[in-house]
């Protein structure tokens, strides 16, 4: 398919007057590369003379009028060199934008700055003090830039021949303000003082450097060398060689320190300091109105006593020291031994609680740690804070098969630095259960750049080699933590996509290699990274119990189905129409549902599960009832031999609502689906979102149709207050409403998120009866709206996808069917097993191991009959080889192979290049290009398994974008097709006016809510209050939350860069689960409290509803607002946030009580 350019591209172009005579086209390149990214130079042909103001003629050398246009990479390039004054060679150039980029919109022009001259000094700013202490000063004389609309700040010097970069994104600085600092004292009475510039930001920079040295060319060269034009080598996406580097600084300076003071030898103009302050104040980035008058101390080294004290510490304890110096609340140098000693002397709980309350402070960095940290501790012992032990682990589990959740600690590995981090709540795997009594001796180790993107930042492998180098070092050697030394372990497949892997600190008698030789048998694996997945299967998240327990006698090995099949190349293709899927008797899934936690009130039909080496789903088989056999298992489901014989479950088959997204989206409408039928539903959404905050009714579908609230979780709490009769004013409800609708405005704007009402996400499953013919599906769904209604079996024209999905041929239009003997199949979609191939591999290349398939019933998103399943991509003929090893499998090969797929993982750049030849092709996604990025995405997918990566040509990387991409750095253009039409029809105060705060509500007391002796457990309701906000704010700060309303649901509206691989989803799905663990630790409490009375029923019941009604009370009361102030002794701004969610914690006596009333 032709491809059509894009419309309105602009031409970034300048047009420079006054240049010398013997400059060349690459000479003036080059000097505007200091500030800029040049693409090409093309000066104007002339006499070889030229005319001087005296009437003599002057013979130039290069040929040329003295001016010429410099075409620039990116908008923010031509607006910072139009901004700047330009000194080439002693002449002043002129330098004006040109005819051809008038039409470029340069809105931004006065958020650019410029500084030419003075020493850069990297080390802590202290607020409280007014002062800056100084850890490094720069060789030389710095260039600063400060660009407003590409949102960065760079530091420029030379030293020994290089030219080295300090590169600072604007969304890493917090605060930027200009200063004075006192000159140097020469002797008289006058104390004067030097401009200067303060930037402080939450993490390292990102260094690098290149060669600067001059190379001399002789006269051939010289005569050879085009004098008139000069373009970047398309090979280079710098258009020079710059390499990444790691800390070239003695003591590791800018792994320490973000602050940088910039001190200038002439003082700023009042005008342009001025215009500077005017410009970081109205953006957000400076918190000093004024100039801000400090002075400048050197910062020393700790010493060795400081060491020695540090040494003593628990490992937990030193782990949450080294968090707070992570945060940038503490600094190793300015931490004296008394702080050490005072934490060794007292308890291990005492000091991890009043380390979590030095994490909430205000004051960044604490300039008096010890103060601060009596304090802590006082607070903590008032409070009895340290009673509660949520968020700290745990020694060891008293029955590991039944834990459902383990505290993990996690370091995140940085060109510059090693921050930890934690301990965070993630679900258990066989292994921790396997070694309950060492949990705080399993690390998880994350890999990331500065700015917590990925490693690869878009250069070669060449220019990247100092930072990769660092990596096969930490994996190799291991690394120190808390006073442990950690060594590499393994890492499951889903870690490998986050550049994640575990770490373990032998004691002495267990080391890494130990609990290797305990998962299985790896050792007739030849491929590395088979061998690394399926030592990862052990690692995955899962749960269990002792009545999951498998005898031999109770399994059953069953055969695969497969056939052959002759491809259009003539070759044969073998299809495995069961690849993954295995059958459990009903009885033992009724045992198993009942055993888990989430699942005691139904039976799933399927579950994806690990047992011994293997891997896949289970379904449930009416043939199995009542026989002796639990599981079947197929070859295809064997991966590796082990002894290890309980069930674990990883997740299991539930209905999900089904959502569009951008590539569901392209292949519809390249198939034939009108741009009517997305927009109307779209419309249909918004209008449901903005009347969710007044109409009762539009509440309530909104929290069940778009997703299966968990009992107790902030939705179903919304839900059973709306049911109840609660005003949707009420300010708990309000917040959840607000934050919930935020969330899909954002979803909807960022990744066209719609909800297709007809529509479902259900775990694929095989039809073990071989009943249904090729084409053919059954779906039987239950309705969320409706619990209580009878599952519905959808009869008629199904389209059915798997995401991720690129090719035409992945979306595939199916009948479905009822078939009588699979109606014990609920919320799975069920695929027949007759055929040519299987339905599952054209859809994505997938298997039946637990994927998900969208899949829709609705009549206006069917393509056209035309239309309708395109041939499927042959998954199986595109799909390199295996790389096999010869020999036995080292962690050397393991660590390899890992740094080798954080280079060359380009899973998004390939998903957004898609993107993009889609939005500007005539053909959308049967262009030549997308068809390409669809073979080279399968095969980055595949990567993990096959170990062969995806190359990515330079010819398919975009140099425009539609603008619904929001690449304010990249050059855009309008887009008019169906996802820029999406994009344009969501609208949002966006993000922060009308972010969802409770704080934001003035909470009025119900009186509906207060049970007449409510006051009896008023001192007991306080102390539960302070101590759930008091963890409730750490997991807050903990993820940089800072409106309770995204806490308490998970709707976040942005990612913390701390989770640096982990998606929005994942990051949500995160939160709630810590969230909903300290609800339901909080609930137990109250439970068995209330249990422990040997009251009858009735009086049982009084006494919860007075509870909750203390709870209620000490909450929403103005006077305990008043009192909890007054009682504080360290009240901070962030305390100043009024937190609502605790009494909603008991939200069922809540309701029964406004029920009663």
């Amino acid at each position: 398919m032709a491809t059509s350019a894009p419309p309105d591209v602009p031409v970034l172009q300048a047009f420079v007057k006054n240049i010398l005579f013997s400059a060349t086209a690459k000479e003036v390149a080059d000097y505007f590369s200091e500030f800029a990214t040049v693409l090409e130079c093309k000066l104007l042909k002339g006499d070889t003379s030229s005319c001087r103001r005296d009437g003599r003629r002057s013979v130039t050398s290069a040929g040329h009028k003295g001016s010429g246009f410099v075409t620039f990479a990116t908008v923010g390039d031509l607006s910072l060199v139009l901004r700047t004054s330009h000194n080439f060679r002693g002449r002043t150039l002129t330098v004006k934008r040109s005819e051809r980029a008038q039409s470029v919109l340069l809105k931004d022009d006065d958020r650019i700055f410029l500084f030419n001259e003075g020493p850069l000094q990297v080390g802590v700013w202290l607020a409280q003090s007014r002062c800056f202490l100084q850890h490094w000063i720069a060789p030389s004389n710095v260039v600063t830039v400060v660009d407003f609309q590409r949102k960065y700040v760079k530091f420029s010097f030379i030293s020994r021949g290089k030219k080295y970069h300090i590169r600072q994104e604007m969304e890493d600085v917090f605060d930027l303000f200009c200063t004075e600092v006192p000159k140097v004292n020469d002797g008289s009475q006058k104390r004067n003082y030097l401009s200067g510039l303060t930037v402080r930001c939450e993490s390292a920079p990102k260094l690098s450097w290149e060669d600067y040295g001059v190379r001399v060319l002789s006269g051939l060269e010289r005569e050879q060398e085009d004098k008139l034009f000069w373009e970047r080598n398309p090979t280079d996406e710098e258009g020079r060689e710059v390499q990444r580097i790691i800390d070239f600084t003695p003591h590791n300076t800018f792994g320490k320190y973000s602050d940088y003071l910039l001190v200038f030898q002439r003082s700023m103009t009042e005008m342009k300091r001025m215009r500077f302050c005017r410009v970081a104040q109205t953006l957000g980035y400076s918190s000093v109105d004024s100039v801000c008058r400090l002075r400048v101390e050197r910062l020393g080294p700790s010493s060795h006593r400081t060491m020695d004290s540090r040494r003593a510490l628990p490992y937990r304890v030193l782990f949450q020291v080294d968090v707070l110096v992570g945060e940038g609340i503490l600094y190793e140098e300015l931490l004296p031994p008394t702080f050490y000693e005072i934490l060794s002397i007292i308890s291990e709980k005492t000091a991890l609680m009043a380390l979590q309350h030095l994490l909430q402070r205000d004051t960044c960095p604490i300039e008096e740690p010890v103060s601060d940290l009596q304090d802590a501790i006082r607070q903590v012992k008032s409070s009895s804070s340290a009673d509660h032990g949520f968020g700290v682990p745990t020694e060891a589990i008293s029955d590991p098969e039944e834990v459902t959740t383990v505290m993990i600690h996690r370091v995140l590995v940085t060109p510059l630095r090693q921050l930890s981090w934690g301990p965070e709540l993630d679900s258990p795997n066989r292994v921790l259960r396997q070694y309950p009594g060492h949990l705080d001796r399993f690390l998880r180790v994350s890999f990331t750049d500065e700015d917590w993107h990925p490693l690869k930042d878009g250069r070669t492998d060449e220019q990247m080699e100092e930072i990769f180098s660092r990596v096969r070092s930490v994996l190799k050697n291991g690394l120190d933590v808390g006073g442990r030394h950690f060594e590499f372990l393994a890492m499951s497949s889903s870690q490998l996509r986050e550049h994640s892997c575990w770490f373990f600190a032998p004691p002495g008698y267990l080391r890494a290699h130990d609990i290797r030789s305990e998962m299985g048998d790896f050792s007739k694996i030849r491929s590395v990274a088979k061998y690394a997945a399926r030592m990862g299967q052990c690692f995955s998240s899962t749960v269990t119990s002792s009545s999951c327990y498998v005898l031999e006698e109770e399994l059953e090995s069953i055969p695969d189905i497969e056939v052959q099949t002759q491809a259009c190349d003539r070759s044969v293709r073998r299809y495995n129409f069961t690849d993954g899927i295995g059958s459990i008797s009903p009885e033992f899934a009724r045992s198993v549902a009942r055993s888990l936690p989430y699942l005691k009130a139904r039976v799933p039909s399927a579950f994806q599960i690990r047992f011994n080496g293997c891997k896949g789903v289970v379904a449930v088989s009416e043939q199995m009832r009542g026989g002796p056999i639990k599981l079947r298992i197929r070859p295809s489901m064997n991966k590796f031999e082990s002894d290890h014989n309980h069930l674990e479950v990883c997740k299991t088959a539930t209905f999900m609502p089904g959502f569009l997204n951008r590539q569901i989206i392209t292949l519809l409408t390249t198939l034939g689906v009108s741009t009517y039928a997305f927009i109307e539903k779209q419309s249909r959404m918004l209008s449901g979102l903005n009347a969710m905050l007044v109409d009762r009714q539009a509440a309530l579908a909104n929290i069940r149709g778009s997703c299966n609230p968990s009992p107790n979780s902030a939705a179903a709490i919304a839900a059973h207050m709306i049911e109840v009769r609660f005003h949707l004013e009420e300010p708990f409800l309000q917040g959840v409403l607000r934050a919930r609708r935020l969330a899909q405005l954002q979803d909807l704007r960022n990744r066209s998120r719609i909800l297709v009402e007809d529509s479902a996400c259900l775990m694929g499953v095989i039809d073990e009866t071989r009943t249904m013919r090729y084409g053919q599906v059954f779906l039987q769904v239950s309705d969320p709206t409706k619990w209580r209604k009878k599952p519905q079996i959808i009869q008629g024209l199904v389209a059915i996808a798997k995401n991720p999905c690129f090719h035409p041929g992945d979306i595939r239009v199916l009948e479905a069917v009822d078939v009588p003997a699979l109606r014990h199949m609920v919320d799975c979609l069920v695929f027949p097993a007759n055929g040519s191939s299987p339905h599952t591999d054209e859809c994505s290349g997938s298997d039946l191991d637990g994927d998900l398939y969208f899949v829709c019933w609705d009549k206006e998103l069917i393509p056209p009959l035309s239309q309708r399943n395109r041939p499927a991509m042959d998954y199986q003929g595109i799909t390199p080889p295996t790389k096999m090893k010869s020999s036995n499998i080292t962690m050397d090969d393991l660590h390899e192979f890992f740094v080798d797929y954080i280079q060359n993982d380009n899973l998004g750049q390939i998903a957004n290049a898609h993107v993009v030849w889609a939005d500007r092709s005539r053909g959308n996604a049967y262009s030549d290009e997308c068809l390409q990025l669809a073979k080279l995405h399968s095969q980055a997918v595949d990567f993990p398994k096959t170990g062969v990566p995806a190359r990515m040509s330079r010819a398919l990387k975009p140099e425009y974008y539609p603008h619904f991409m929001m690449k304010p750095d990249k050059v855009m253009y309008q887009s008019s097709k169906v996802l820029g039409q999406l994009f344009d029809q969501v609208n949002i105060d966006y993000p922060w006016k009308t972010r969802a705060e409770f704080s934001g509500f003035s909470p009025d007391l119900d009186l509906s809510l207060i049970v007449e002796g409510y006051q009896t457990y008023l001192v007991e309701a306080r102390k539960s209050r302070d101590k759930y906000n008091f963890e409730l704010r750490a997991i807050m700060e903990k993820y940089g939350i800072k409106s309770e309303s995204e806490a308490v649901t998970g709707d976040l509206l942005k990612v913390l860069k701390r989770q640096c691989r982990k998606s929005l989803s994942e990051t949500r799905c995160q939160i709630r689960r810590e969230v909903g663990e300290l609800m339901r630790s909080f609930r137990k409490t109250f439970e068995e409290q209330v249990n422990m009375t040997s009251l009858d029923l009735s009086e049982k019941r009084a006494v919860r509803l007075r509870k909750a009604s203390a709870w209620y009370y000490v909450t929403y009361s103005t006077e305990e607002r008043k009192r909890g102030r007054k009682d504080s002794t360290t009240y901070t701004k962030r305390e100043e946030r009024h937190l609502l969610s605790f009494p909603w914690i008991l939200h069922d006596d809540l309701c029964e009580i406004k029920t009663m009333s």
